[in-house]
């Protein structure tokens, strides 16, 4: 999952990568849904914050990591589309806002194309981050806030795989 992350493999003007690699960011570090990254506008990103404002799930306020940020600003500076703060952040060929089945499909051959087996779609990336977190914190609080679920829920989704609560 580490390369499927790594920046390293897009080229610099390769913009619809760029792209990708920012909504993986965004789904692995700061917990979002493809549905909640492909909602996100450009006024939602903060400099070390993205409000989730369009969710199944609670609306809320998630710190970005460095990695993140630097992603989404690389694609910022090379999509080819003008970006407005109350538009939207991930864009298509057309310009328009992103699809959820897009992300799925992109995410879907990337895997392939890196050999990756037993990852079956980008919501893994979400489930990564609770994980992750569950382990770190240990307490299922953290982790709802983060992902914007019930406390309840983290528990009995989380602590199976490593977070234990306090």
């Amino acid at each position: 999952m580490d390369d499927l992350l790594s920046s390293r493999s897009t080229a610099a003007d390769d913009w619809e990568a760029l792209r990708d690699g920012a909504i993986n960011l965004l789904m692995n570090d700061a917990g979002l849904s493809a549905a909640e990254v492909v909602a996100l506008d450009l006024g939602d990103i903060g400099r070390s914050v993205v409000t989730v404002r369009s969710t199944a799930f609670a609306p809320r306020t998630v710190a970005l990591t460095d990695r993140a940020i630097a992603a989404v600003t690389k694609y910022r500076s090379t999509a080819p589309f003008r970006l407005t703060l109350r538009g939207p952040l991930f864009i298509n060929r057309r310009g328009t806002r992103i699809s959820v089945r897009t992300v799925q499909v992109r995410f879907r051959s990337l895997i392939r194309l890196l050999g990756i087996v037993g990852v079956t779609g980008p919501g893994s990336l979400r489930s990564r981050c609770g994980t992750k977190l569950a382990a770190q914190s240990g307490s299922s609080d953290i982790v709802a806030s983060v992902l914007g679920l019930h406390p309840l829920s983290t528990h009995r989704l989380f602590n199976r795989s490593g977070g234990r609560e306090n």
